[in-house]
């Protein structure tokens, strides 16, 4: 599969949207990445391919299904009775209310199919419901899983619409898969699945687990907790780091602005070429995540903000002075309003890092009415999906 995906889900799993060749995936990102940002680029955009193909990623969330039966794949006809079936999986490709009972996968670990199997018997066997998305009923709703690609750390979180027992024999079961693994559950009775888990509660081991970025003249330490936001490809990340480092050697900014800051994987990247960083992130978790992986690395020059980036730039102004503007944005962007303080903020170079180029371009108008585009690179983060992740950098426009 290091070339070509073979699983055997590979036409019905929405766990992997692409099914081309490694090669000709790339050449689909960069055409992307060119389409969407032919306005402000005409240059072609280099990619960096991902470390690896399989077994890339370091969190993955699966899906307990009560879903109608599909026989041969196709869905019953109006005159047929429904039967249904209890899948854990990811989603079916183009569809919100169905999975595939996964039976194995090479997005993550080699041990995920075990996993998923012994929790999926589990629940079978004391006929716990799994989770209906049209109906909005069932207990068990989903399978979260972390590793520490760096570190072999693994934690396991079952999050259910309701309080569960889960026996010592699974754990046990468990264990025997994933020596020293942390079992977590937690709690998602909202609507969406996106809404974020709440009352997360150890069964075994601790809350989190512990990664390292290995940069080629850094390595930091990260503690993850359940609900902490860390770049999904460990490996092709730290290229990414390592980029960063490297341009900020050369610009020698006084102070980091690290924006969207999560549990401050920038901050951490730059903290020794600056004198001091503030990080800006509105997840509480990830704020103490960063509070303590601070601790652990002895930085004392970063400083965490509990404040959404659009409150954060409402009663701050960046000095632009010295400054360095590093912005890493959900999929959404940056809100329009505080695009534009951002890019009204006068400092001389800022480095946006994307996980959607659609979203960029739309920032992209805004900023370049203030700054040139220096460079902009992709990085493949993403094997056999369509998501790519862009670097630009940009440079302050001097109107004398």
């Amino acid at each position: 599969m290091t070339d070509k995906n073979n699983c055997k889900h590979l036409d019905i799993c929405g766990g992997c949207s692409l099914t081309q060749n490694y090669e000709e995936q790339l050449a689909l990102k960069q055409e992307k990445v060119k389409t969407e940002l032919a306005d402000f680029w005409k240059k072609d955009i280099p990619i960096t391919p991902s470390l690896n193909t399989i077994y890339h990623r370091n969190k993955v969330e699966l899906s307990f299904c009560n879903q109608v039966l599909w026989k041969d794949g196709k869905p019953p006809k109006k005159e047929e009775p429904l039967e249904f079936e209890k899948t854990l999986g990811f989603r079916q490709k183009k569809r919100w209310d169905r999975c595939v009972n996964m039976e194995e996968c090479f997005i993550f670990s080699p041990h995920l199919a075990k996993i998923k199997q012994a929790i999926y018997n589990w629940a079978n066997k004391e006929n716990i419901s799994f989770y209906d998305s049209r109906k909005r009923v069932g207990t068990l709703r989903q399978l979260m899983l972390r590793e520490g690609k760096n570190t072999d750390e693994m934690m396991l979180v079952i999050v259910s619409t309701q309080n569960i027992d889960v026996p010592d024999s699974l754990l046990k079961e468990l264990s025997e898969i994933i020596p020293n693994i942390n079992i977590l559950c937690a709690i998602n009775d909202a609507p969406s699945d996106a809404t974020p888990i709440e009352n997360v509660k150890v069964l075994q081991g601790k809350d989190n687990i512990l990664e390292k970025l290995v940069l080629s003249d850094k390595e930091i330490s990260f503690r993850i907790s359940a609900k902490s936001f860390f770049q999904t490809n460990t490996k092709t990340a730290e290229l990414l780091y390592d980029k960063t480092r490297k341009l900020v050697k050369k610009i020698k900014p006084k102070v980091v602005y690290d924006l969207y800051g999560g549990a401050g994987c920038f901050s951490f990247v730059v903290s020794d070429l600056c004198e001091k960083t503030f990080c800006i992130e509105n997840v509480s978790s990830s704020i103490k995540d960063g509070e303590h992986n601070a601790k652990i690395n002895n930085i004392t020059n970063v400083k965490f903000l509990e404040a959404s980036v659009e409150d954060y730039l409402k009663l701050n102004k960046i000095p632009p002075q010295d400054s360095l503007v590093i912005v890493d944005p959900p999929r959404a962007g940056i809100h329009p309003k505080s695009c534009k303080k951002i890019a009204n903020s006068g400092v001389e170079k800022i480095i946006y890092v994307s996980c959607n180029p659609k979203t960029l371009a739309d920032n992209l108008t805004d900023f370049t009415k203030n700054y040139k585009i220096e460079t902009i690179e992709a990085f493949d983060f993403f094997p056999h999906t369509n998501h790519v992740e862009t670097m630009v950098i940009m440079n302050k426009i001097n109107n004398k």
